[in-house]
Protein backbone atom coordinates (compact mmCIF):
# COMPACT_ATOMS: atom_id res chain seq x y z
CA UNK A 1 0.00 0.00 0.00
CA UNK A 2 2.82 2.15 0.94
CA UNK A 3 4.59 1.46 -2.28
CA UNK A 4 1.64 2.52 -4.60
CA UNK A 5 0.81 5.69 -2.27
CA UNK A 6 4.07 6.91 -3.38
CA UNK A 7 4.32 5.46 -6.96
CA UNK A 8 0.63 7.86 -6.66
CA UNK A 9 2.87 10.92 -5.87
CA UNK A 10 5.60 10.40 -7.98
CA UNK A 11 3.16 10.27 -10.97
CA UNK A 12 1.45 13.94 -9.95
CA UNK A 13 4.67 15.45 -9.36
CA UNK A 14 6.59 14.41 -12.79
CA UNK A 15 3.31 14.58 -14.69
CA UNK A 16 3.92 16.81 -17.61
CA UNK A 17 0.50 18.67 -17.04
CA UNK A 18 0.27 21.76 -15.67
CA UNK A 19 -1.54 21.49 -13.08
CA UNK A 20 -3.17 23.38 -11.47
CA UNK A 21 -3.62 25.43 -14.21
CA UNK A 22 -5.26 28.96 -15.05
CA UNK A 23 -7.10 29.54 -18.19
CA UNK A 24 -5.67 32.29 -20.39
CA UNK A 25 -6.48 34.39 -23.69
CA UNK A 26 -4.01 34.53 -26.37
CA UNK A 27 -4.16 38.82 -26.63
CA UNK A 28 -2.25 38.95 -29.84
CA UNK A 29 -2.56 38.10 -33.34
CA UNK A 30 -0.32 35.23 -33.38
CA UNK A 31 1.73 33.97 -30.27
CA UNK A 32 4.56 31.77 -30.44
CA UNK A 33 5.04 29.33 -28.08
CA UNK A 34 8.64 28.56 -27.35
CA UNK A 35 10.16 25.08 -25.86
CA UNK A 36 11.82 26.83 -22.81
CA UNK A 37 11.11 30.05 -21.34
CA UNK A 38 13.69 31.97 -23.48
CA UNK A 39 13.00 33.88 -26.76
CA UNK A 40 16.38 32.43 -28.12
CA UNK A 41 15.09 28.68 -27.48
CA UNK A 42 13.17 26.95 -30.69
CA UNK A 43 9.63 27.57 -31.35
CA UNK A 44 7.50 24.56 -31.07
CA UNK A 45 4.19 25.68 -32.30
CA UNK A 46 1.78 29.42 -33.08
CA UNK A 47 -1.11 29.96 -31.93
CA UNK A 48 -3.57 32.52 -33.19
CA UNK A 49 -5.61 35.21 -30.80
CA UNK A 50 -8.34 34.25 -29.06
CA UNK A 51 -6.91 30.85 -28.44
CA UNK A 52 -8.01 29.86 -24.95
CA UNK A 53 -5.07 28.03 -23.38
CA UNK A 54 -4.03 26.28 -20.00
CA UNK A 55 -1.82 28.26 -18.03
CA UNK A 56 0.79 27.85 -15.19
CA UNK A 57 0.34 30.12 -11.79
CA UNK A 58 3.76 31.04 -11.83
CA UNK A 59 6.21 33.11 -14.84
CA UNK A 60 9.95 31.71 -15.21
CA UNK A 61 12.23 33.83 -17.66
CA UNK A 62 15.26 36.01 -16.43
CA UNK A 63 14.44 39.21 -18.85
CA UNK A 64 11.07 38.19 -20.15
CA UNK A 65 8.53 36.33 -18.27
CA UNK A 66 6.72 33.26 -19.62
CA UNK A 67 4.22 30.63 -18.15
CA UNK A 68 3.82 27.06 -18.80
CA UNK A 69 1.45 25.85 -21.32
CA UNK A 70 0.42 23.14 -23.46
CA UNK A 71 -0.86 23.19 -27.56
CA UNK A 72 -3.22 21.23 -29.23
CA UNK A 73 -1.79 19.06 -31.95
CA UNK A 74 -2.97 19.16 -35.62
CA UNK A 75 -5.93 16.20 -34.89
CA UNK A 76 -7.27 18.67 -31.80
CA UNK A 77 -5.63 16.69 -29.11
CA UNK A 78 -3.84 18.10 -26.08
CA UNK A 79 -0.19 17.77 -27.41
CA UNK A 80 3.36 19.24 -26.34
CA UNK A 81 4.10 21.54 -23.58
CA UNK A 82 6.04 24.64 -23.89
CA UNK A 83 6.51 28.31 -23.05
CA UNK A 84 4.18 31.26 -23.92
CA UNK A 85 5.23 35.26 -23.30
CA UNK A 86 3.65 36.77 -20.38
CA UNK A 87 2.89 39.84 -22.76
CA UNK A 88 1.03 37.45 -25.50
CA UNK A 89 -1.51 35.72 -23.09
CA UNK A 90 -3.97 37.43 -19.78
CA UNK A 91 -5.45 34.88 -17.93
CA UNK A 92 -9.47 35.18 -17.73
CA UNK A 93 -9.52 36.88 -13.97
CA UNK A 94 -7.32 39.80 -15.92
CA UNK A 95 -9.20 39.90 -18.85
CA UNK A 96 -12.44 40.05 -16.97
CA UNK A 97 -10.95 43.21 -14.60
CA UNK A 98 -9.55 45.11 -17.50
CA UNK A 99 -12.99 45.36 -19.22
CA UNK A 100 -14.60 45.78 -15.98
CA UNK A 101 -12.11 48.75 -15.89
CA UNK A 102 -12.78 50.01 -19.32
CA UNK A 103 -16.56 49.47 -18.69
CA UNK A 104 -15.96 52.20 -15.37
CA UNK A 105 -14.12 54.76 -17.71
CA UNK A 106 -16.94 54.95 -20.36
CA UNK A 107 -19.97 54.96 -18.10
CA UNK A 108 -21.03 58.91 -18.40
CA UNK A 109 -19.89 59.45 -22.03
CA UNK A 110 -22.01 59.75 -24.62
CA UNK A 111 -21.66 57.04 -27.18
CA UNK A 112 -20.74 58.78 -30.57
CA UNK A 113 -21.96 57.51 -34.10
CA UNK A 114 -19.64 55.49 -35.83
CA UNK A 115 -19.08 57.10 -39.69
CA UNK A 116 -17.15 55.58 -42.36
CA UNK A 117 -14.00 57.64 -41.40
CA UNK A 118 -15.07 57.26 -37.20
CA UNK A 119 -11.71 55.80 -35.49
CA UNK A 120 -12.03 52.07 -34.12
CA UNK A 121 -12.27 52.02 -30.68
CA UNK A 122 -9.24 50.75 -28.73
CA UNK A 123 -9.04 47.36 -27.77
CA UNK A 124 -8.58 47.32 -23.65
CA UNK A 125 -6.87 44.14 -23.15
CA UNK A 126 -4.33 45.27 -25.79
CA UNK A 127 -3.46 48.60 -24.22
CA UNK A 128 -3.52 47.30 -21.24
CA UNK A 129 -1.04 44.58 -22.27
CA UNK A 130 1.08 47.34 -23.76
CA UNK A 131 3.90 44.81 -25.94
CA UNK A 132 7.16 44.19 -25.86
CA UNK A 133 9.25 45.17 -23.14
CA UNK A 134 11.21 47.90 -23.37
CA UNK A 135 14.43 46.47 -23.53
CA UNK A 136 13.92 44.28 -26.39
CA UNK A 137 11.91 47.03 -28.22
CA UNK A 138 14.45 49.02 -31.23
CA UNK A 139 14.27 53.07 -31.34
CA UNK A 140 16.42 54.96 -33.71
CA UNK A 141 16.52 59.03 -33.15
CA UNK A 142 18.69 62.36 -33.18
CA UNK A 143 21.01 62.36 -30.58
CA UNK A 144 23.11 65.63 -29.04
CA UNK A 145 26.16 66.33 -26.15
CA UNK A 146 28.90 67.67 -25.27
CA UNK A 147 32.36 65.57 -25.23
CA UNK A 148 35.70 66.69 -23.37
CA UNK A 149 37.36 66.26 -26.18
CA UNK A 150 41.36 65.70 -25.68
CA UNK A 151 44.43 65.89 -27.99
CA UNK A 152 48.68 65.55 -27.97
CA UNK A 153 49.93 67.64 -30.43
CA UNK A 154 53.96 68.16 -31.21
CA UNK A 155 54.36 66.89 -27.34
CA UNK A 156 51.90 69.04 -25.67
CA UNK A 157 48.35 68.15 -24.58
CA UNK A 158 44.94 70.19 -25.24
CA UNK A 159 41.42 69.88 -24.22
CA UNK A 160 37.83 71.72 -25.62
CA UNK A 161 34.50 70.90 -25.25
CA UNK A 162 32.90 69.79 -28.22
CA UNK A 163 28.67 70.00 -28.81
CA UNK A 164 28.49 67.01 -30.65
CA UNK A 165 25.14 65.28 -33.00
CA UNK A 166 24.16 62.36 -34.79
CA UNK A 167 22.00 59.28 -35.23
CA UNK A 168 21.57 56.79 -32.17
CA UNK A 169 20.20 53.30 -32.49
CA UNK A 170 19.66 50.65 -29.58
CA UNK A 171 17.91 47.31 -29.10
CA UNK A 172 18.07 44.14 -30.37
CA UNK A 173 19.19 42.80 -33.86
CA UNK A 174 20.08 46.32 -35.01
CA UNK A 175 23.64 45.41 -35.85
CA UNK A 176 24.34 41.78 -34.55
CA UNK A 177 21.23 38.86 -34.59
CA UNK A 178 19.54 38.71 -31.04
CA UNK A 179 22.48 41.57 -29.32
CA UNK A 180 20.95 44.05 -27.04
CA UNK A 181 23.41 47.15 -28.93
CA UNK A 182 23.55 50.95 -28.43
CA UNK A 183 25.21 52.41 -32.01
CA UNK A 184 26.20 56.08 -32.03
CA UNK A 185 27.02 57.88 -35.22
CA UNK A 186 28.41 61.54 -33.71
CA UNK A 187 29.84 64.85 -35.71
CA UNK A 188 30.59 67.39 -34.46
CA UNK A 189 32.11 70.70 -37.16
CA UNK A 190 34.67 72.93 -36.91
CA UNK A 191 37.87 72.41 -35.59
CA UNK A 192 38.37 72.58 -31.44
CA UNK A 193 39.25 76.20 -29.86
CA UNK A 194 42.88 75.29 -29.19
CA UNK A 195 43.53 74.73 -32.93
CA UNK A 196 43.29 79.08 -33.33
CA UNK A 197 46.47 78.96 -31.44
CA UNK A 198 47.90 76.77 -33.71
CA UNK A 199 47.30 78.28 -36.87
CA UNK A 200 47.61 81.68 -38.45
CA UNK A 201 44.54 81.54 -40.79
CA UNK A 202 41.05 80.19 -39.82
CA UNK A 203 41.24 76.51 -39.05
CA UNK A 204 38.55 74.02 -40.06
CA UNK A 205 37.51 70.58 -40.40
CA UNK A 206 35.13 67.81 -38.53
CA UNK A 207 35.30 65.18 -35.65
CA UNK A 208 33.03 62.04 -36.01
CA UNK A 209 32.99 58.97 -33.61
CA UNK A 210 30.97 55.80 -34.09
CA UNK A 211 30.89 53.09 -31.00
CA UNK A 212 29.03 49.85 -30.83
CA UNK A 213 28.37 48.76 -27.23
CA UNK A 214 26.84 45.45 -26.31
CA UNK A 215 24.35 46.46 -23.50
CA UNK A 216 23.75 44.53 -20.05
CA UNK A 217 20.53 45.57 -18.53
CA UNK A 218 21.30 46.66 -14.35
CA UNK A 219 17.53 47.30 -14.02
CA UNK A 220 14.34 47.10 -16.42
CA UNK A 221 10.57 47.61 -16.01
CA UNK A 222 8.15 47.52 -18.86
CA UNK A 223 8.70 51.19 -19.76
CA UNK A 224 12.17 51.80 -18.25
CA UNK A 225 15.72 50.83 -18.39
CA UNK A 226 19.40 51.23 -17.00
CA UNK A 227 22.00 49.51 -18.04
CA UNK A 228 26.00 49.16 -18.60
CA UNK A 229 28.09 49.29 -22.16
CA UNK A 230 31.07 48.12 -23.57
CA UNK A 231 32.27 48.10 -26.97
CA UNK A 232 34.65 49.40 -29.81
CA UNK A 233 35.13 52.98 -30.97
CA UNK A 234 36.47 54.60 -34.35
CA UNK A 235 37.68 58.18 -34.59
CA UNK A 236 38.14 59.65 -38.15
CA UNK A 237 39.07 63.73 -37.75
CA UNK A 238 40.37 65.92 -40.25
CA UNK A 239 41.68 69.34 -39.41
CA UNK A 240 42.86 71.80 -41.92
CA UNK A 241 45.40 74.42 -40.23
CA UNK A 242 48.35 77.14 -41.81
CA UNK A 243 51.71 78.72 -40.55
CA UNK A 244 53.94 80.62 -42.22
CA UNK A 245 55.09 78.00 -45.00
CA UNK A 246 52.37 76.26 -45.89
CA UNK A 247 48.31 75.46 -45.72
CA UNK A 248 48.32 71.65 -44.41
CA UNK A 249 45.27 69.29 -43.77
CA UNK A 250 45.57 66.30 -41.45
CA UNK A 251 43.64 63.47 -41.43
CA UNK A 252 43.51 60.74 -38.67
CA UNK A 253 41.58 57.08 -37.77
CA UNK A 254 42.04 55.76 -34.40
CA UNK A 255 40.35 53.03 -32.69
CA UNK A 256 39.66 52.73 -29.02
CA UNK A 257 36.82 51.30 -26.56
CA UNK A 258 33.89 52.99 -25.33
CA UNK A 259 32.22 52.42 -21.59
CA UNK A 260 28.91 53.85 -20.96
CA UNK A 261 26.69 53.75 -18.50
CA UNK A 262 22.39 54.52 -19.88
CA UNK A 263 19.33 54.91 -19.01
CA UNK A 264 15.78 55.40 -20.71
CA UNK A 265 12.17 55.70 -20.53
CA UNK A 266 9.49 55.21 -23.12
CA UNK A 267 6.16 56.94 -23.84
CA UNK A 268 4.31 55.55 -26.28
CA UNK A 269 6.31 55.14 -29.37
CA UNK A 270 8.72 57.49 -28.07
CA UNK A 271 11.78 57.07 -26.38
CA UNK A 272 14.24 59.29 -24.14
CA UNK A 273 17.98 58.33 -23.42
CA UNK A 274 20.42 59.51 -21.66
CA UNK A 275 23.94 58.48 -21.35
CA UNK A 276 27.15 58.55 -19.84
CA UNK A 277 30.28 58.30 -21.52
CA UNK A 278 34.24 57.24 -21.18
CA UNK A 279 35.84 57.26 -24.46
CA UNK A 280 39.46 55.70 -24.62
CA UNK A 281 41.28 55.87 -27.22
CA UNK A 282 44.60 58.03 -27.63
CA UNK A 283 43.41 60.22 -25.05
CA UNK A 284 40.48 59.37 -22.42
CA UNK A 285 37.93 61.95 -22.01
CA UNK A 286 34.18 62.38 -21.19
CA UNK A 287 30.96 62.86 -23.20
CA UNK A 288 26.94 63.05 -21.99
CA UNK A 289 24.60 63.12 -24.26
CA UNK A 290 21.11 62.72 -24.46
CA UNK A 291 18.39 61.18 -27.29
CA UNK A 292 15.08 61.53 -28.77
CA UNK A 293 14.20 57.95 -30.70
CA UNK A 294 10.96 56.26 -31.90
CA UNK A 295 10.27 53.03 -31.71
CA UNK A 296 10.52 51.20 -35.26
Amino acid sequence: MKRLAAVFIAAICFSPSIAPALTGVVIVEEAQVYADADLDSEVIGVVPGGTKLPLSKGTRGEYAKFRKTRIKDKSGKAGKIGWISSLDVKTETEIKKLKAKANAKSKGKPRSSKGPFANEEKNPERDEAGGELFVFTRSVGLAVGMAEYKESINGGDYSANLLTYGLKLTGTDVLLGGALMDVNILFHYGAPEYYDRLSQTKPTGFISWMDFNLLLPVMMREDSLIGIGLGPLLVLSNMSASDSNQTYSMWALNAGVTAEVTAGVRFGEVALRLDGKYWFERQTYRQLQIALQTVF
